[in-house]
């Protein structure tokens, strides 16, 4: 295995363990998780994929018989399965991102109840929700049709395999509402006296 890819997989297996454990010790108990814990059951398992899927795609990517100008078809194969992990890892990601989103929503939800504040949630969970199905609706049926052209090597389509305009729809969405979400604790901060040290 290829340096890098070396380094990646003990750096993303070590986070992944991390973060399934963390807040299980924290409650003590299984019995004790809540709603947005049951989603993040869920998350355990597409953040295995992101995991998985990027190990793949940072093999692939490190191995140097892609660099060659006429591959033989082993080589051609490795890379179109490479192409494959890269559309996996995007899906997995998109899917993560957007359930942590959801749980954030859900603790907001919670914070927030018979509080003005519970409308403004209410209304960035539907943002959060109608950017996730647009998002996918362009990746899946818009900027590169049909899906298998986005490991297909004979594409003459750029999208299919630069992705510019799915990462610039994604990164407008999820900027946007990572900083509507972020606005919501504010009021509840600002109310709530604590002193600044704090």
């Amino acid at each position: 295995m290829y340096r890098f890819a070396r380094e990646l997989a003990v750096e993303s297996w070590i986070l992944y363990a991390v973060g399934r454990l963390s807040r299980r010790l924290r409650l003590g108990s299984w019995s004790k998780l809540q709603l947005d814990d049951a989603l993040m059951g869920l998350i355990a398992f597409t953040f295995t994929g992101v995991t998985v899927a990027a190990n793949n795609v940072a093999r692939v990517s490190s191995d140097p018989r892609i660099r060659l100008d006429n591959p033989p078809p082993d080589v051609i194969e490795f890379i179109i399965w490479g192409n494959k992990m890269v559309f996996v890892l995007e899906q997995f990601a998109l899917i993560t991102i957007w359930l942590v989103k959801c749980c954030l929503l859900i603790i907001y939800d919670r914070l927030t109840l018979m509080m003005k504040e519970q409308l403004v949630v209410k209304i960035v969970a539907a943002y959060v929700v109608i950017s996730f199905i647009v998002i996918e609706a362009l990746f899946m049926g818009v900027w590169c049709t049909p899906v298998r052209h986005y490991w297909d090597l004979q594409s003459d389509n750029e999208q299919c395999w630069s992705y510019v305009h799915h990462l610039i729809t994604t990164a407008v969405f999820n900027i946007s509402s990572d900083i509507i979400m972020l606005s919501i604790p504010l009021p509840l901060f600002i109310r709530s006296h604590i002193p600044f040290k704090q």
